[in-house]
């Protein structure tokens, strides 16, 4: 009993020793497995891994990775539903969406999931204008636009009328240019399919002006917008528009 006593009163001072340590060392400890805000731009390897992620992002299987070409395929007139097969995509074959279908949201939720991401990159870009070179932030920036445009105009193809109908004056999305992190902003109105055509243009030209000409590996080449990807990009935002 004495020897179990003893046991317990060494494990008891151990344990008081370790709350009082985690005031300290564990509840404000920054986590290990994850980046703070406020070292991700600490290194230029870190900002790089940022604009990667970026990609990463727009091309989920719930965007670009999968479900945009699969309901572009879906919405054109070489596929016909010959056995009202209700599975994937089926309310968008049928031209009836609605939020219920969680394939569209998923598609509507990543969307502005990589938005959001992209404007937070940006924001934390301009907040930290030693992290990388002049040259290095000029380029990413160019490609979070780029990828902000391809996106919004994706989504304004999906979920408003086209802009060639009434010269965008249709309702068209939340236009969301400022990264958030809480739900309090989730009521943005939508900005007209003009308003959205026009911040897409934006994002182009300046992403042009901003992106590197090429790069110097076939890898990069292949995987990351340069300039001419901005300027097709931007041929077919024209095309949309009839201009």
């Amino acid at each position: 009993m004495k020897i179990l006593n003893k046991k317990i009163g060494i494990l008891s001072l151990a344990l008081t020793m370790s709350l009082s340590s985690c005031k300290e060392d564990f509840l404000e400890a920054i986590p290990e497995l994850s980046l703070s805000d406020a070292t991700v731009f600490s290194t230029p390897a870190r900002v790089e891994s940022q604009v990667i992620g970026l990609y990463g992002s727009a091309k989920s299987g719930a965007l670009f990775g999968g479900r945009y070409l699969i309901y572009n395929d879906i919405r054109a007139e070489e596929f016909v539903n010959r056995t009202t097969n209700s599975v994937t995509g089926y309310s968008t074959y049928q031209g009836n969406q609605d939020p219920s279908d969680t394939y569209i949201a998923n598609f509507w939720t990543q969307g502005y999931l990589t938005i959001n991401r992209a404007n937070l990159f940006l924001e934390g870009l301009a907040a930290n204008p030693n992290a990388v070179s002049t040259t290095l932030a000029a380029n990413y920036a160019g490609e979070a636009k780029f990828l902000r445009a391809l996106t919004y105009f994706s989504l304004v193809q999906f979920f408003a009328k086209p802009y060639a109908l009434d010269n965008g004056a249709s309702p068209g999305l939340p236009l969301r240019l400022k990264g958030e992190t809480s739900s309090a902003n989730n009521n943005l109105a939508r900005s007209t399919v003009a308003q959205v055509y026009e911040q897409v243009l934006k994002d182009l030209n300046e992403a042009e002006s901003q992106l590197p000409d090429t790069y110097g590996t076939p890898l990069l080449r292949t995987t990351r917008a340069h300039k001419n990807t901005a300027i097709a990009l931007k041929t077919r935002v024209l095309l949309a528009k009839k201009d």
